[in-house]
């Protein structure tokens, strides 16, 4: 595997130890980065941190696809960061930022794969009703029966 993921993150977090330290694999650096994610949204809020994390997780989303779990870094942000996030309050409450409903209707089996489905209402209830209720009936219309890979994908783009 190429190691440009390894570059990305230098680029947007500079040489800082606590995103580096016992990298070897894009599924090390994500361990860190969920960490950092989650102290970025302590009092104070480390508003850098968050927008580089997301940032960074974006760019993951858009590089071509690997040909197993290792080295596709589109299912190591979805295993290693997306299911992570309903598990950090703050991220939550912030969720209208980062996430149009849709996309979190669509990333339900990411989103719900460790709070299970509490953890995935809990998210949606950080938007108004009326908006959650016309995404679901418009993803019913359409049909969606959207995977899971191809809704981060389109998350990203």
């Amino acid at each position: 595997m190429n190691s440009l993921w390894l570059q990305k993150a230098h680029d947007l977090f500079g040489d800082r130890e606590e995103v580096f330290k016992y990298v070897d694999s894009p599924y090390d650096i994500w361990s860190n980065l969920v960490t950092i994610f989650r102290d970025a949204y302590e009092y104070p809020f480390n508003e850098a941190d968050i927008r580089a994390v997301y940032e960074y997780a974006e760019w993951f989303g858009k590089q071509p696809r690997g040909k197993t779990a290792e080295n596709d870094l589109l299912t190591i942000v979805a295993v290693a960061f997306y299911e992570y996030i309903p598990e950090i309050p703050g991220a939550v409450k912030d969720l209208q930022r980062w996430f149009k409903v849709s996309e979190i209707i669509e990333m339900r089996e990411i989103f719900s794969y460790r709070e299970g489905d509490a953890g995935y209402q809990q998210m949606l209830s950080s938007y108004p009703k009326s908006q959650v209720s016309k995404a679901q009936r418009k993803l019913t219309y359409l049909g969606s029966s959207v995977k899971c890979n191809t809704s981060v994908q389109k998350r990203v783009r």
